[in-house]
C-alpha cells in the first residue's frame, strides 16, 4: 500500500482513490525474465500506463474540487522501469512535498490496497470511491481480466498475477461506498487461449460483510469489447489525457442548475467529445470508450471552469503556426471593431506565453472562462482581417475554423 495523500476532512463526503499503472511486465516479452509464449500471447512492455497513473494522481491531489466534498486519500501502485518514486503536487498540511517510494503493482499489493481502499468508505456517508487501472487487459465474451505486474510468473497459473474485473465489480456492488467510480484504460481484445471458459481469475477483494444494497456504480472503459486502447510513447494514453481534461472542467455543465457541476453523464459526454476531436487531429486511430453508469454528481464548482478555445486553420498542418497568420486576438463580449479590448493578443514571431499556444497539427488554443461570450480577430500577412463573434464558450472546448483569405 502506497498512500501518497492522506487526510481526514470534516465533510459529509470524502473521496478515496486507488490508482494503478502497470508499464513494466517482467514476465512478458521484453521484460527481462523468462517469458512463456502460450502465456504472453505476444504482449509486450508498455510505455504509457505508469505515466498516466502519475498524471491522474497529480490531478486528484492538485486539482480535485467540490464545494461539499474533499479528497481524503490517494493510494498509488506502479510498475515502472524508469522510477519507483512519486512526488505529490501538494500535501494536506501545506508542507513541501517529498519524493516517496511507491510499491509495485503486483497482484498481492493490488489485493491489499483494494481491500484497504474499499474499507475506507463510511456506510453512513455519501463517500466516493475512485478506482483506476491502466495496463494490459484481456477479454473473452463477458470475461474481462486485468494483468498485474507479475502476470505469467507461474506459467501454469498466469492469472495468479491478475484478476477478474467483472467479478471485482460485482463484489463492489455490496460494499459500503454509496458511490463508486471506475476507470479501466486497457485493451479489451480477445484472448481465448489465455482466458478460456474454464479459467476463473478471482474477484480481488472477496466477499465483504456486512452486505449493502443500493450502491451506485459508474464504469468507464477506454475501448469497446474486442478493441484496443492507444497511447503515445512517453506520454499519457489517449483515454487518460481525455479523462483528465474532462475532470479538469471539461465535463462541467450549468444547463440544469445555476451552479457548474460535473456528473457521471456529463463526464461521459466530455470524454467522448475530446477523444473524437483530438485523435483525428493528431493522427491517432479513433478510440470509442464504453460506459456503464448510474447517474450521480462528482463535482460542484464555486466558479466557472477554465476550458480551451481552439482556432483551427483549415489550410495548414504542421508543428509550427502558419506563416500566413500574423496575429490572433480574443476579446470578451464586444468585438474589437466595436471597442472591445483584447484579453488574448498573440502575434508573429510567436513568443512562448501561457495564454495562447499552437497545438499541432492545425490549431491555435487558449484557455478561457466557460460560459462567457468571446469575439475573435485573425490578422493575415496581407493585412486582411477576419473578425467573428462566437457563441458562449461551453465545455469541453470551443472550436472555430478559419480560412486563409
Amino acid at each position: 500500500m502506497s498512500l501518497v495523500y492522506f487526510c481526514e476532512p470534516e465533510t459529509d463526503q470524502r473521496v478515496h482513490a486507488l490508482i494503478i499503472g502497470v508499464s513494466e511486465y517482467p514476465h512478458l516479452e521484453g521484460g527481462g525474465a523468462p517469458a512463456v509464449a502460450d502465456v504472453t500471447g505476444g504482449m509486450r512492455q508498455l510505455q504509457s500506463p505508469a505515466k498516466s497513473a502519475r498524471a491522474l494522481s497529480d490531478w486528484f491531489i492538485g486539482g480535485y474540487r467540490h464545494t461539499h466534498a474533499e479528497l481524503a486519500t490517494v493510494d498509488l501502485l506502479l510498475s515502472d522501469a524508469n522510477s519507483t518514486e512519486y512526488t505529490a503536487p501538494r500535501t494536506p498540511t501545506g508542507a513541501a512535498p517529498q519524493a516517496r517510494h511507491i510499491d509495485y503493482a503486483s497482484r498481492q499489493n493490488i489485493v491489499d490496497s483494494a481491500i484497504a481502499w474499499k474499507d475506507r468508505a463510511r456506510a453512513d456517508a455519501n463517500d466516493l470511491l475512485v478506482f483506476y487501472f491502466c495496463g494490459h487487459g484481456l477479454s473473452n465474451g463477458f470475461q474481462f481480466g486485468l494483468l498485474a505486474r507479475d502476470f505469467g510468473k507461474v506459467a501454469n497459473r498466469p492469472w495468479d498475477g491478475g484478476f477478474s474485473f467483472d467479478r471485482f465489480l460485482a463484489r463492489m456492488e455490496k460494499t459500503a461506498a454509496a458511490r463508486q467510480l471506475f476507470f479501466v484504460d486497457a485493451c479489451r481484445v480477445g484472448a481465448e487461449q489465455i482466458l478460456d471458459p474454464q479459467t476463473q481469475p478471482d474477484d480481488l477483494i472477496g466477499r465483504s460483510f456486512p452486505l449493502y444494497e443500493g450502491r451506485k456504480q459508474a464504469v468507464y472503459y477506454s475501448a469497446q469489447p474486442g478493441e484496443a486502447s492507444y497511447g503515445k510513447r512517453g506520454e499519457c494514453t489517449l483515454f487518460t489525457a481525455a479523462l483528465i481534461q474532462a475532470l479538469d472542467g471539461g465535463a462541467a455543465d450549468d444547463s440544469l442548475t445555476e451552479d457548474w457541476k460535473t456528473d457521471t453523464n456529463s463526464l461521459n459526454r466530455a470524454i467522448s467529445a475530446i477523444l473524437e476531436f483530438g485523435p483525428e487531429l493528431n493522427g491517432e486511430p479513433p478510440q470509442s470508450p464504453q460506459v456503464l453508469l448510474s447517474p450521480f454528481e462528482l463535482m460542484r464548482y464555486e466558479e466557472a471552469p477554465i476550458v480551451p478555445l481552439y482556432v483551427t486553420t483549415a489550410w495548414h498542418e504542421g508543428d509550427d503556426p502558419p506563416d500566413e497568420v500574423q496575429r490572433i486576438e480574443i476579446c470578451r463580449e464586444a468585438m474589437m471593431s466595436h471597442g472591445g479590448r483584447a484579453i488574448v493578443d498573440w502575434s508573429n514571431p510567436w513568443a512562448a506565453v501561457q495564454v495562447c499556444g499552437w497545438h499541432a497539427p492545425s490549431r491555435f488554443g487558449s484557455r478561457l472562462t466557460a460560459g462567457d461570450r468571446y469575439s475573435l480577430r485573425v490578422t493575415f500577412g496581407t493585412g486582411e482581417r477576419v473578425e467573428m463573434k462566437l457563441k458562449a464558450l461551453r465545455p469541453p472546448f470551443g472550436n472555430r475554423a478559419i480560412e486563409y483569405v
